[in-house]
């Protein structure tokens, strides 16, 4: 293990890592280079404690020693080069070119998609939402025996779901009450005793209420769609509201790069010598 002298004060007083390069401590050096505490994660150090955060540095130590150590070996082997530059300059091309889009789309892009937009591009897209296994909308209770009331009963029955949250709220009961909330066959087995799930039926509507191992259970099956089906659109809004801005974000990219390629053209900021057609 790496030891630097000062490290432990340095950790004492809780690695500052912002301070100015004057004042910065050096922890190693190797071949001509050199690791300063300010070249490692301050996010990182910052939530840990005095030994880990010691621990850590020491770490990185090492590792950094180790690459600079192989770089070394690697060019007194006169390991080629060929390549690197240009795979280098390409890379840090594209992550300005990465960060320049993603600039872009934060304060341009139109993030909002309203529902009968996700109606019109299920219906237009209709053939991608075919289901592969059953799909179930379903309201589900879990609530200790004894906390169940009857006044829990007649809401159940009636669906006062509003109410019916308020109240398990209350007494820490487990619920899935959305109207819009869909399972698989494999979600809904997490859900309950396998016993009460050999019980039940998912092929039909209809309502069950077990007592399991000194908890109540209420499951409710309202509608239900099969493999083969198409799915419900809500099943999918999420994913057709991502599918709906990734289009444009790529429509917005292109017709900010055609734009500014004219504009350059424009201001004879670029010149086009030859092409091949």
């Amino acid at each position: 293990m790496v030891l630097i002298v000062g490290l432990c004060s340095i950790i004492t007083q809780g690695c500052d890592l912002n301070r100015k390069s004057s004042d910065d401590q050096l922890l190693a050096s190797a071949f001509g280079e050199s690791l300063y505490l300010s070249d490692i994660n301050s996010s990182l150090v910052g939530n840990l404690n005095p030994n880990d955060s010691m621990h850590f540095i020491d770490q990185q130590i090492d590792n950094w020693l180790m690459d600079v150590i192989l770089m070394n070996e690697a060019k007194k082997k006169n390991i080629k080069d060929t390549g690197i530059k240009d795979l280098v300059k390409d890379y840090e091309r594209s992550l300005y070119v990465h960060g320049y889009e993603k600039d872009y789309l934060k304060n341009n892009l139109d993030t909002v998609v309203l529902d009968t937009m996700i109606k019109t591009f299920y219906e237009t897209n209709k053939e991608d939402f075919i289901l592969n296994s059953r799909l179930v909308r379903v309201f589900m209770i879990r609530l200790v025996d004894s906390l169940v009331t009857e006044e829990l009963t007649d809401l159940w029955k009636s669906e006062d779901l509003p109410a019916l949250k308020a109240l398990l709220n209350n007494v820490g009961g487990f619920y899935l009450l959305d109207h819009n909330g869909w399972y698989t066959e494999n979600e809904i087995k997490l859900y309950i005793p396998e016993s009460m799930y050999k019980q039940i039926s998912l092929r039909k509507p209809n309502s069950y209420i077990r007592t399991i191992d000194g908890s109540k259970y209420f499951v409710k099956v309202i509608e239900i769609f099969e493999e083969g089906d198409y799915g419900p659109v809500n099943y999918y809004k999420k994913n057709i509201r991502e599918r709906i801005l990734h289009q444009r974000s790529r429509t917005l990219i292109q017709k900010m790069k055609n734009d500014l390629f004219k504009s350059n053209v424009k201001n004879k900021g670029i010149k086009i010598y030859s092409k091949a057609s």
